[in-house]
């Protein structure tokens, strides 16, 4: 598969790890080809207030939507055998696990990529925040917090990123989230973003660790 073709995917929760919303975002060479919205019916009905003010969605507006295993059929296509990309994939693709777990529907196989982390690698910013990377990039940001225009930020920064690097290898099995391996070796001119990085090649290895989703 192309790295530049694509699943960018977002998730907003209830709370905890249960999801009330998903944006999917589908790019073919780099560019945007369809896009997918819904609110969820969470499993329980119970809203975090932290939660409402950050993503705007109140128990009223999801309790008589389709529930995951409902819509699942209307998504399945968009992971199966795809390269899905998501800010802090320990947040996102935990959710759709334990969402399919929860439902009794078996996981399709993919390849993850993070752009949290591999920003982390490559930008020299103050924070890693999808709005903070998007500002930076000048990547429009109309709605922070939908999860579809969040899916859109987030497959519009791995554009920028795959364009300026070489390569990105993101080896990562689906079930356990283990990174094997990442190699990203810049070859173009970084000076904008940082003096330090230019012509390195950075290699990570072990276990992603869970992140709290960022805000």
């Amino acid at each position: 598969m192309k790295t530049n073709n694509f699943i960018a995917i977002d998730f907003e929760m209830s709370y905890g790890h249960i999801p009330c919303s998903i944006g999917i975002v589908e790019f073919i060479e780099g560019k945007v080809v369809s896009k997918y919205y819904s609110l969820i019916k969470p499993i329980e009905l119970k809203f975090s207030p932290i939660n409402s003010r950050i993503n705007g969605i109140k128990l009223e507006d999801v309790e008589n939507e389709r529930e995951f295993n409902e819509i699942w059929s209307d998504i399945k296509h968009y992971f199966d055998n795809r390269n899905i990309v998501a800010h802090n994939t320990s947040t996102d693709i935990s959710v759709l696990e334990k969402t399919l777990k929860y439902y009794n529907l078996p996981s399709p196989n993919y390849n993850i990529f993070c752009t949290l982390k591999i920003s982390q690698s490559i930008l020299n910013l103050g924070d890693y925040k999808l709005s903070t990377i998007a500002k930076h990039l000048n990547i429009e940001q109309k709605n922070y917090h939908n999860a579809l225009d969040d899916a859109f930020v987030c497959g519009e920064i791995f554009n920028y990123l795959i364009d300026e690097s070489e390569n990105i290898n993101f080896n990562i099995p689906t079930k356990n989230n283990s990174l094997k391996k990442t190699v990203i070796k810049v070859t173009r001119d970084f000076t904008k973003i940082s003096n330090n990085l230019e012509n390195k090649t950075f290699l990570f290895t072990g276990k992603l660790s869970l992140f709290t989703r960022e805000t």
